[in-house]
Formats: structure tokens, sequence, C-alpha cells
């Protein structure tokens, strides 16, 4: 009979022994730190001493939206459903949280067996977007050369500014795009944001440092015309010179806009990402039964 529970450090171990098949997993990295966090846990399925299945959830903007991920299962035991059982279960209990309007998930296109698990959830899929990140400057081409854009420092007209963001997902940070919802703009999150806009004002960008194995400058932009917007690239150059700590800058395009790239020798790119999500229905309904084999 399969156990599922909240992991703890001493289960670190047990952990260790999965066979993932992913090499030099960051999980291992971070363990400590998402067993003990406020915010961010974990989740296993065992058997007897055997951990079978891992997942993750993360809670953001005042707890109301729910991230799931960090899927790991054993090469063992894969095949029998545990993943799917391990979230519904993890949902399940999440579920009685009133203050979680969200539940979501983030995988790459190419990540076959989370995409099947999100879908037998009941999740949809939302957004697609490409991780793209600016790694060699010197080879930067094909943009429209221009003025670097004004700062904005008046946190009202950062406000303001935010209001006409342009799509119905803001990229939270590297690897966490989440629907738009004010309750993400703190004052602190604000306050480590850098604003730019345009001459025209009719544009403007959002810059943050942020740190995910490497750090970066992650821009964020909700428009598909970067490349052809004056100044956008030496605005984006300019804020990494002043943040010269950063590894690259990172930005998530949308299908749209990573056609438009015009020369990809100055960048890196990854599989595409596709956003799941289901908003909390008053009945569990959208969880599936117990599917694992166990």
């Amino acid at each position: 009979m399969a156990d599922i529970r909240r992991l703890t450090r001493n289960d670190y171990d047990v952990f260790k022994r999965m066979d993932t098949g992913i090499e030099d997993d960051y999980v291992l990295r971070i363990f400590p730190r998402l067993v003990e966090s406020d915010s961010e846990y974990l989740y296993g399925m065992f058997e007897d001493d055997a951990l079978l299945s891992i997942c993750g959830i993360s809670l953001y903007g005042k707890g109301r939206y729910a991230m799931l991920g960090r899927l790991r299962s054993d090469r063992r035991h894969q095949g029998k459903g545990c993943s799917t059982n391990l979230l519904s279960r993890v949902i399940e209990d999440f579920q009685i949280n009133e203050n979680i309007r969200w539940f979501g998930g983030h995988t790459q296109i190419n990540n076959k067996a989370a995409r099947r698990v999100f879908s037998k959830l009941g999740f949809h899929g939302e957004s697609v977007t490409h991780a793209v990140i600016l790694k060699k400057p010197e080879h930067l081409k094909g943009h429209t050369p221009g003025p670097v854009w004004e700062e904005v420092t008046d946190p009202s007209h950062k406000r303001s500014l935010l209001m006409q963001y342009a799509s119905k997902v803001f990229p939270y940070e590297c690897y966490y795009p989440l629907p738009y919802d004010e309750v993400f703009f703190t004052d602190a999150y604000m306050k480590a944001s850098s604003f730019y806009i345009n001459k025209a004002e009719d544009r403007f960008m959002i810059i943050r440092n942020d740190v995910k194995g490497e750090a970066y400058a992650h821009v964020k932009y909700s428009w598909d015309d970067a490349f052809h917007q004056p100044g956008f690239y030496e605005t984006v150059l300019e804020y990494w010179k002043k943040n010269s700590e950063n590894d690259g800058c990172w930005f998530d395009f949308t299908e749209a806009g990573f056609q438009t790239i015009p020369n990809t020798t100055a960048f890196e790119f990854q599989d595409p990402w596709i956003l799941y999500g289901q908003w909390k229905r008053n009945h569990l309904d959208f969880l599936m039964k117990s599917t694992c084999k166990y």
C-alpha cells in the first residue's frame, strides 16, 4: 500500500537513491530549503522504504496561486500512474485551503510524461513561451537602434504602467509565469523591479534580477516587437552593464515574438515551455481517481 506525505530533511537519503535518470538534479541541491519553506512543499509517494515519485508545490501571490512541479519518478516504477495519483492527492489536500484560486504547472513541450499528467488532471494549456537568454551581446544584430529608454522611478507611475500590461500571463520569475494579478506586485517586488518607458510612451519593459542556477536580468515585455522598438536592446544592455553580476538577460517570447529574432548567435535557447492551469472549483470533479497500480 503506497503512502503519500510531505517530505522532511530525513528523506534526503531516500530521495538521493531514486533512479530518476536526471544528472546533477538541482532539487537535491536545494532539498533542505524546499522541505523547510513556508511557501514551497515537496511531497512523496512511498512503498515500504522506497520513494516512488515526488512532486512540489509552490505558493505565490499571498498564497492564491499554486504552481505544481518538480515531478520526479523512479524509472523502475514509471508507467504505473503514480505521478498522477500523487498530484491528485496533493491538490486534494490543498483544495481545502480557501485562499488558493488557481492550480498550475509549467513544463517543456517535449516533456510528454508531465504533459500527460497535467492533461489527466484536467489542466488546460494556457500559453506557450520560448525562454531566450542573451549571452553574447557582441553578436547582437538586426535590432532597431535608438536611445536608452527613460527609467520610471515613481511608484504610482510604475503601477499605472502595469495596468497596461498586454498579456494575461505575467512572467513573475524565470521559469514561473502566472496568470496576471495585481496581488503579485508587492512593494518589495516593485522596489526590486526597474521600469523603462520608450519615447512614444506606448511601450514599457520591466527588468528584475533573478537567480535560477545562474543570475539573470529577467526582462518582462508583453509585446512581440522588441527587435523593432528603437532603443529596446540599448536599454537592456545598459541595465546589464550596471548589473554586471548577471550571467545573461532572460526573455520570455511568445511564438510570434520568437519568430522575429533576426540573428540567433547572441542567444541561448531552450525547448518551448507550456503553462497549464485550472481555476479552482468548489468540487473536486477535475481530480482523477487513483490510477496507481499499487
